[in-house]
C-alpha cells in the first residue's frame, strides 16, 4: 500500500469575518491617506512611515508639531542645530503657522485606531486585539507616500478566516458532508423542499444554508410562480473545530481504512 499522501483541503470560509475586516481596514487606511497630505502640505516635506506611527502615538499634538516646525524650518533649523537651545523653551519666542487644520485629521485618524482596537460583538471576541497587525503590514501597504489595500493583503485576510483539514479523518468527515449535501442540492434544486429543522440534530452544526440564484419560479413544474430562490447546504467551515458525532464515528478508523475509502484523493 502506498504511503498516505495528506493535503489540507478547504472547509470553508468565515465570509462575514473577512468582509468586516476589508471594511475596518478600509477605513484605517481612507483616514489614515486623508491625513497624511495634509501633514506633508503643512511640513513641506513627504512624512516616512515610521514618523507617522510616531506621530499618531503622541498626546500632546500642538507641542509636537511646534517642535518639528523648528527643526525643519531652514530658518529656525539652522539656529537651534547651531547652539546649545532647549527647543520647548525656543518654540516659546518662535511664531508656528496655524496648524488647526492638522488637528481634525489627527483625531479622525485617532479614532479609526481606537475603533479598531475594540471591534467586535458579543457573538464572539474581537477580530483584532491591537493595532500591531495594522503595523506589522504597513510597510507592504504604504506605497509612494500613502497605504493601499494590496491583493496580498486581501488573500491575508482569507486566509486568516479560512478553516481547513489538518488530518486524513478530518479529510473523510469532510467528504461525507460534502456528499450528503450533494445529495440535498440535487433534490432541493429539483424543487424539494428541505429545512434545515428537517435535518437530523446530529448534522445540523456541520452544514450551512445559502440561497442559490435559481428560483422555484424558473422550475417548468412549479406552480404559482414563486419569486424565492432555491437553498442549498454546504459543509459549514467551522464544523472540523466542534465536536460532533461525524468526527466521533470517523476517529474510530485507522488511516489505512480512510485511505482504502478515499484512493482518488490521496494517490497519484
Amino acid at each position: 500500500m502506498k504511503e498516505i499522501k495528506f493535503q489540507p483541503k478547504l472547509v470553508g470560509r468565515y465570509q462575514d469575518k473577512i468582509d468586516e475586516e476589508k471594511e475596518l481596514w478600509n477605513r484605517v487606511i481612507s483616514t489614515l491617506n486623508d491625513f497624511i497630505p495634509t501633514w506633508n502640505a503643512y511640513f513641506g516635506v513627504k512624512i516616512e512611515l515610521d514618523e507617522l506611527w510616531l506621530v499618531l502615538r503622541q498626546t500632546d499634538l500642538p507641542f509636537f508639531i511646534k517642535c518639528k516646525y523648528v527643526t525643519v524650518h531652514p530658518k529656525h533649523s539652522e539656529f537651534v542645530n547651531s547652539i546649545n537651545v532647549k527647543i520647548e523653551e525656543y518654540i516659546k519666542f518662535v511664531e508656528i503657522p496655524d496648524f488647526e487644520n492638522l488637528i481634525e485629521p489627527f483625531k479622525e485618524a485617532k479614532q479609526a485606531i481606537k475603533n479598531w482596537e475594540v471591534r467586535g460583538d458579543k457573538n464572539w471576541s474581537p477580530i483584532i486585539k491591537d493595532f500591531s497587525e495594522f503595523e506589522t503590514w504597513s510597510p507592504k501597504i504604504f506605497i509612494n507616500g500613502a497605504f493601499e489595500f494590496t491583493q496580498e493583503l486581501e488573500g491575508y485576510l482569507i486566509q486568516k478566516h479560512s478553516v481547513f483539514t489538518e488530518n486524513i479523518h478530518q479529510d473523510y468527515a469532510l467528504h461525507l458532508i460534502q456528499e450528503f449535501c450533494n445529495s440535498l442540492n440535487t433534490m432541493l434544486n429539483l424543487g424539494l423542499t428541505v429545512n434545515l429543522d428537517d435535518i437530523p440534530i446530529s448534522l445540523r452544526q456541520c452544514v450551512d444554508v445559502f440561497s442559490t440564484a435559481k428560483k422555484y419560479s424558473e422550475l417548468d413544474y412549479c406552480n404559482g410562480g414563486s419569486k424565492y430562490c432555491i437553498h442549498n447546504f454546504k459543509p459549514s467551515a467551522g464544523f472540523i473545530k466542534r465536536d460532533n458525532s461525524i468526527l466521533r464515528c470517523v476517529n474510530n478508523l485507522s488511516a489505512e481504512q480512510i485511505e482504502e475509502i478515499l484512493k482518488p484523493q490521496y494517490h497519484e
